[in-house]
């Protein structure tokens, strides 16, 4: 048909980035796109992530990613675990996950990034998600109803 819209992508639960920052990327922290997409091949030592570093094995059109390092940034999602500089990351972005608290939360509030990529009470910014519980401990772990979806 003449002037088709295919969409490049569907809306997915879960993705896949390369953690372009040196500082690496921390699991149950905001991730935030960091750059254009890359084509750079992965380094070697990735393998553990299912990737071979040669050319021949396709790694073109990856979203490059790290940390939020913005508070009140828009977040792509929540990384799934931990991953140094060049390592692919699987990025969640919808659900109820557990992610790192940067200051005391009660369940019901709506929660934004701070500038380590950890939920704080929304006070400026996008709401990335809901306390689904109440913790008070900073560097601990709450669970959130991710809401990024639209965003």
């Amino acid at each position: 048909m003449a002037n088709d819209c295919i969409p490049f992508k569907e809306e997915a639960r879960r993705i896949t980035g390369k953690v372009t920052p040196a500082a690496g990327a921390t699991g149950k922290r905001c991730a935030v796109i960091t750059a254009a997409k890359t084509s750079t091949l992965v380094a070697s030592g990735q393998q553990a992530a299912g990737l071979v570093s040669d050319a021949s094995a396709d790694k073109s059109n990856v979203y490059s990613v790290g940390q939020c390092v913005t508070a009140g940034a828009r977040v792509l999602g929540v990384f799934a675990f931990d991953a140094p500089q060049n390592a692919m990351v699987t990025i969640i972005r919808d659900g109820s996950v557990p992610i790192t608290i940067g200051a005391a939360v009660t369940a019901g509030q709506d929660l934004d990034v701070d500038t380590s990529g950890r939920v704080v009470p929304h006070s400026t910014g996008i709401v990335v998600g809901t306390a689904m519980d109440t913790q008070a401990t900073v560097g601990a772990d709450v669970e959130v109803l991710l809401l990024l979806g639209g965003a």
